[in-house]
């Protein structure tokens, strides 16, 4: 049987508040435990904003309210964000934490005394119990695709990891943005590596000479006027595929702090002092 869309959205923050007193506590995989916050409420929010807010600004007349709802949406995405991205021994993600249980509370209370109470006064069960399934099918398909993403972009790391890895901004799609000039940010995403280096007029290379076998040498990028003529221009599959099996970070700044283009870029393995 069908269960009520309002009963799945309450389950839902009850779940999240559950993982609120774990990121609390100061115990366990902190970071580990922001990730599968983020995972949630994220999958939960696309999830309301595609099949619930319509049907209940329309027909339980919280059109206002919606409108809220939807900002508050963008606030905790935000928060999530910086969440993921901050270190779990740093008190910026403690302070971070609450932020996010404050505002994630602030929506829920709001929530679960309007939104809620107006759906179920002015839909009938039957309507209520069809947009449970949807809302529990989009909801497993949303959290099936952060699955998939987190996994073809995941940040690898290791025994060697630097600093300046752990502590970068995660870039896992080309449509994520610096949170400021001068940022530092790491990728594994192979569109936004592309992307970054074709704006700048750069090529995938290799260094001729550093081969092992039938296997590219050290990878590098000829960027123009940087002096490339001792580099072997390649292919992005040959690249790629190089950099994938080695296992590499790429390590890079779209701006300098100045606001000035940066062409600053590494490559780093977490096994390895060097990529």
């Amino acid at each position: 049987m069908a269960k009520d869309v309002t009963a799945l959205i309450e389950a839902d923050h009850r779940e999240v508040e559950k993982l609120f007193d774990q990121l609390k506590s100061g115990n366990g995989d902190r970071a580990g435990l922001a990730q599968e916050v983020g995972r949630i409420l994220l999958a939960h929010s696309k999830a309301e904003e595609a099949l619930v807010y319509p049907v209940a600004a329309k027909d339980a007349g919280e059109k206002q309210e919606i409108k809220h709802s939807e900002k508050e949406h963008q606030q905790a995405e935000q928060l999530i964000h910086q969440l993921q991205q901050a270190d779990p021994d740093d008190t910026e993600f403690d302070q971070l934490v609450d932020q996010l249980v404050d505002a994630v509370s602030h929506h829920v209370q709001e929530e679960e005394f309007e939104v809620l109470p107006a759906m179920r006064e002015s839909l009938g069960k039957g309507r209520l119990a069809d947009l449970g399934t949807q809302f529990s099918d989009r909801r497993k398909r949303e959290l099936d695709k952060l699955e998939a993403t987190a996994h073809e972009t995941e940040i690898r790391m290791g025994g060697k990891t630097s600093k300046s890895v752990q502590y970068a901004q995660a870039i896992k799609l080309v449509e994520d943005k610096p949170e400021r000039p001068g940022r530092s940010l790491v990728t594994t995403n192979h569109d936004v590596i592309r992307r970054w280096v074709e704006a700048r007029g750069g090529q995938p290379a290799t260094v001729p000479g550093t081969e092992h076998g039938d296997h590219l040498g050290v990878l590098r990028v000829d960027f123009p006027d940087y002096g490339g003529k001792d580099l072997r221009h390649v292919s992005w599959e040959e690249w790629f595929d190089t950099f994938d099996k080695r296992r590499l970070n790429f390590l890079y700044q779209e701006q300098r702090s100045d606001g000035s283009t940066s062409n600053f870029f590494r490559l780093e393995n977490p096994e390895r002092e060097q990529g």
